[in-house]
């Protein structure tokens, strides 16, 4: 059995992929990954939301997966619980000493004006408030980023309701920090390449995942065609975000891409773009705008 430790610095995306890549080779078709969250771990809301869909990943798959946090009541555990991760934890996932004896979710829920906890997306059952919510929390710091995040949200939030094919939930939340504000969409269905690449023209046939990713966020690519009208939901995304200086992060099955504003272009950040990673399906985009 693997044991997985998260040591006892901050966690973000890129830190969990550095994790989870020197751990690849030991979970990949292992029945039994153990999980460590040391009690001085600090988690940011990109890499709690990305670890959210991995093991729920898992446990629909049959693998057993169980979650130590060492002790009850730790600040990684509070602010998971705080945030709704346990709401959404497949019940089949050990927790170790024990879940949280009540949701800190539900039990705060909207009561934080820096934070939408996280979120279930569904096609059964959608909340066509979320968007709202999730931008009411950025139009109370910047009106004209309020605006364009609600036009950002729904696009990311109506490309999982269109394209995702998946049984399994998707989620989205936003946090607010000292300098800066982050939101995350993920979903575990069909990811973005998967999609696209079976239908596009011949001349992307050689073209990199980097290559592909950057292109769908830029001008936009469609699985129906150019003359589809569809397809622009990403592009309409990345132009919003552009006006506030805000870096995209694209994780995809097994392909990590970040993008940061570049005069009126998005650029790869080749220093964080990662190739054959731990598989995580689905697409999972995250927003980080500096304010």
């Amino acid at each position: 059995m693997p044991i997985v430790t998260f040591p006892e610095v901050w966690i973000n995306s890129d830190k969990l992929e550095s994790i989870l890549w020197r751990a690849k080779a030991s979970i990949q078709g292992c029945h039994h990954i153990h999980f460590e969250l040391l009690p001085s771990t600090k988690i940011l809301l990109d890499a709690a939301v990305i670890f959210l869909s991995l093991i729920n990943q898992l446990a629909s798959e049959g693998t057993l997966i169980s979650i130590d946090f060492g002790t009850e009541d730790t600040e990684v555990m509070g602010y998971l619980n705080r945030m709704g991760f346990f709401d959404h934890l497949d019940s089949r996932i050990i927790v170790l000493p024990a879940r949280p004896a009540f949701s800190g979710a539900q039990l705060y829920n909207r009561h934080n004006r820096n934070l939408v906890e996280i979120a279930r997306i569904n096609p059964q059952e959608y909340d066509d408030e979320l968007p709202g919510r999730l931008a009411d929390v950025l139009q109370s710091k910047d009106k004209k980023l309020g605006k364009a995040a609600f036009t950002i949200f729904g696009e990311l939030i109506d490309n999982v309701l269109s394209h995702s094919s998946s049984k399994l939930d998707a989620y989205a939340a936003l946090q607010t920090y000292k300098n800066g504000i982050m939101v995350i969409v993920s979903d575990s269905g069909k990811g973005l390449l998967e999609t696209l690449r079976p239908k596009l023209p011949k001349k992307y046939a050689q073209a990199s995942d980097v290559d592909i990713v950057v292109e769908a966020f830029e001008k936009g690519l469609s699985r129906h065609g150019n003359r589809s009208g569809r397809g622009c939901g990403l592009t309409t995304c990345a132009r919003k975000a552009k006006q506030f200086h805000g870096k995209l992060l694209v994780r995809l099955a097994d392909t990590r891409v970040n993008l940061t504003p570049s005069d009126d272009s998005y650029t790869p950040d080749t220093a964080f773009c990662y190739h054959d990673l731990l598989t995580i399906r689905g697409t999972h985009i995250c927003f980080d705008f500096f304010v």
